[in-house]
């Protein structure tokens, strides 16, 4: 029941000023956010091409058009393949991790580009013949961009490993007892 309020947002190259969002932290220097979520994106192509798709690799090329969130995502056609794919537009940076704000007025920490489709961590037909994932790390120390930081620790997805490895079949009632698996390795 209030009467209208009208916020000027400033736009800057390296994203909208931020400041007004929590005074108290920002201070008075601009602070703006670079987000791949605010760059065009049309995640409905993809979204599209993976309900049309007839097969994994049809379905894996449907997440070339997938923008943000990057997500685990996996899928499984009626010939028994399997695939993972981490999609989406994570940026490569010339310096710094993206954890704390950075001088965009240098350009020392510029985005170069975004991590090309095809270097994205994915997998089809692995050899343990299943995929898991829970939110862990998906590249190891190897894989030459960075990904992010904000990863759960290995414990979640070794005791998924575990649970899997146990039984012959995995079936829904194995499915929903790992659900509510109380082990913590």
């Amino acid at each position: 029941g209030a009467a209208p309020v009208t916020e000027e947002v400033v736009i800057t190259r390296h994203g909208p000023i931020i400041n007004s969002l929590s005074p108290e932290l920002a201070g008075e220097t601009p602070l703006a956010l670079r987000w791949t979520a605010l760059d065009p994106a049309n995640i409905l192509r993809a979204v599209f091409g993976m309900v049309q798709a007839a097969n994994c690799q049809e379905f894996t090329q449907a997440l070339r058009h997938w923008g943000v969130p990057a997500q685990n995502v996996v899928s499984a056609d009626v010939e028994g393949n399997i695939a993972y794919m981490l999609p989406g537009r994570i940026p490569i940076r010339a310096a710094g991790d993206g954890m704390l704000p950075v001088p965009g007025w240098t350009g020392e920490y510029e985005w170069v580009g975004y991590i090309p489709f095809e270097d994205l961590p994915s997998m089809y037909n692995p050899a343990p013949g299943y995929i898991a994932t829970a939110n862990n790390r998906v590249a190891d120390a190897g894989y030459p961009y960075h990904l992010g930081n904000d990863f759960v620790g290995p414990g979640r997805i070794s005791r998924i490993h575990e649970l899997i490895q146990s039984v012959e079949k995995v079936d829904p009632a194995f499915i929903q007892q790992m659900h509510v698996d109380q082990v913590s390795i």
